[in-house]
């Protein structure tokens, strides 16, 4: 759900100044719509249990999905006043594991009788695995600095880096010892 905030909230320019800005733009509010595909499948796939609100805050911000969140800070700081450049390699580096993601989750929910959008083709159709608001491949054609090739190549090592470690809680908190705990 965090994500429809960045593309919302961070990824764009109040008033775009030029083609890279307005891809960058464009990108981000075609991305903030995703959102009701995601509560769509919770419903779909049984998850929207009646616990309290008390218990959904309570495990939304426990231990158990501090990368989640952690994720969603870090590309918060790294997007935070960055150039349409900065910004277009970061939504590379979000599309690029979104897309994986998406592709991934759409061939496991494809045998389900249950018509999931988030994960299932639905969202994958919309993932092109590369920013959107061009006609070309915009980060072929960006051309960078020394200095700014060597801040994009920190700034895509730490985002993956983010995006790894988020994986990784993911599939802690879905193997089967964890699962019997929080039922």
């Amino acid at each position: 759900m965090s994500f429809a905030d960045i593309n919302k909230y961070i990824l764009p320019f109040a008033t775009p100044a030029n083609a890279l800005e307005r891809a960058v733009n464009t990108h981000a509010r075609e991305d903030a719509e995703h959102w009701p595909w995601f509560l769509n499948d919770l419903q779909t796939s049984g998850q929207n249990s009646a616990a309290s609100l008390t218990e959904h805050l309570s495990f939304l911000w426990s231990d158990n999905l501090i990368n989640s969140r952690k994720l969603t800070y870090h590309l918060i700081q790294t997007l935070h006043n960055q150039s349409a450049k900065m910004r277009l390699i970061v939504i590379e580096v979000m599309e690029a594991t979104g897309n994986a993601t998406f592709d991934t989750l759409a061939s496991i929910t494809k045998g389900t009788d249950k018509q999931l959008e988030y994960c299932g083709h639905l969202h994958l159709s919309h993932e092109t695995g590369h920013s959107m608001g061009s006609e070309d491949e915009i980060v072929d054609t960006l051309n960078l600095t020394e200095e700014e090739r060597n801040k994009a190549s920190q700034m895509i090592a730490e985002c993956f880096n983010a995006f790894h470690r988020f994986f990784d809680e993911i599939f802690e908190n879905v193997s089967p010892e964890h699962s019997r705990s929080i039922k």
